[in-house]
């Protein structure tokens, strides 16, 4: 009788531990969709090399190992610059994130870039193995779903960190939405470890056990993967510095990658049409952020080196090309002349509450 206690409450004490954790999985999700994009953007989950521990989870600092949400290597060399790899932390917050978050991510990439090339205590040819060894040139990133902190923007500037922001994304909000319905058809108080391990791959979760699915679990995963895998992304960078995360549902034909208009749909989502005013993509950007971007043009007599182009790689199969999309100049005077118009920003008081995070 006391054997079948012990183990009543061990079991008890199992299920505990591993339910209750709706917004964990949230997190993680969050994140499986964000390597899926930038996948389908270029980059490469094939990262090797000294610094990268053997489950190629972690990263070898100068002075301690970092646990990244993920990183990802460039799938294009890039004449006399070593292999681009992003390291990266996705936030899926209810709010702006703000400097803790930022610092805290900052003294980690520094202790990864530092990390200890040449070990002078070695002889020989033992001293310079490491030259043969894959070595990166770092690209700090931040992706938040609900955007960052004026502060927390200029400490990233300052320190070179680059930052994407899904604000009024419509496609993302469509993601997150069909998300929601898959989690909640999961059935928490029989979770186990082994239920866990299988949101570390996308193609996995469909072995959830039954008695962790709720009914209408296999619709929706459905759902979540079919649309998931309709969207489409583009890594862009504009004016040859800021990067933009541009979403679409549908095949990009050449043709329309050549002359785009960009056009203010609502508060800090952008939408990329061809020519003929058809849409073909979106992405988010701190519209107060564009409009002093002009205001600093205007004053220094720059305003036609600005908004004038979005160079991004196109992948189609086995082939990645480098397209640049330039920017109509209707387009462009409308957007100057709507952002000219709204209200300049103030820097709220507002908490990192997160509602789905990892890490």
């Amino acid at each position: 009788m006391v054997k079948k206690k012990h183990i009543k409450k061990q079991k008890g004490e199992a299920l505990a531990k591993y339910s209750g954790s709706k917004s964990y999985i949230k997190g993680k999700l969050f994140e499986k969709i964000l390597q899926l994009l930038l996948i389908k953007a270029g980059f490469s989950t094939d990262v090797t090399g000294m610094q990268v521990t053997l489950n190629q989870k972690k990263l070898h600092g100068r002075g301690a190992t970092y646990d990244p949400d993920f990183f990802k290597q460039f799938s294009l060399g890039i004449p006399f610059i070593n292999p681009l790899m992003l390291v990266l932390e996705a936030k899926n917050y209810n709010k702006p994130i703000g400097l803790k978050i930022v610092r805290e991510f900052l003294g980690a990439f520094i202790d990864v870039s530092q990390y200890v090339r040449i070990n002078t205590k070695k002889f020989g040819q033992l001293r310079y193995d490491v030259l043969f060894d894959t070595r990166y040139n770092y690209c700090p990133v931040i992706f938040s779903l609900k955007g960052f902190q004026k502060r927390a923007k200029g400490l990233m500037f300052a320190h070179g960190i680059n930052f994407i922001s899904y604000e009024n994304s419509e496609i993302m909000a469509n993601i997150l939405v069909l998300l929601d319905e898959l989690v909640g058809k999961i059935n928490f108080s029989r979770f186990q470890k082994e239920d866990f391990q299988l949101f570390e791959d996308l193609q996995q979760i469909k072995n959830l056990r039954s008695i962790a699915k709720r009914s209408g679990f296999n619709i929706a995963l459905d759902n979540f993967t079919v649309y998931l895998n309709k969207v489409n992304s583009l890594i862009g960078v504009l004016d040859f510095k800021y990067p933009v995360h541009i979403l679409y549902e549908k095949s990009i034909a050449a043709s329309y990658v050549r002359n785009v208009r960009i056009v203010h749909k609502k508060d800090n989502l952008f939408i990329l049409e061809n020519i003929v005013k058809r849409k073909f993509g979106e992405f988010s950007y701190g519209k107060v952020f564009l409009k002093e971007y002009i205001q600093y043009a205007q004053k220094r007599g720059l305003i036609d080196k600005i908004l004038t182009e979005i160079d991004v790689v196109q992948v189609t199969k086995d082939t990645m090309t480098l397209r640049k999309l330039k920017i109509d100049e209707t387009s462009k005077q409308e957007l100057i002349n709507e952002l000219t118009n709204i209200p300049s920003e103030t820097e709220p008081e507002v908490s990192n509450i997160p509602i789905a995070t990892v890490g």
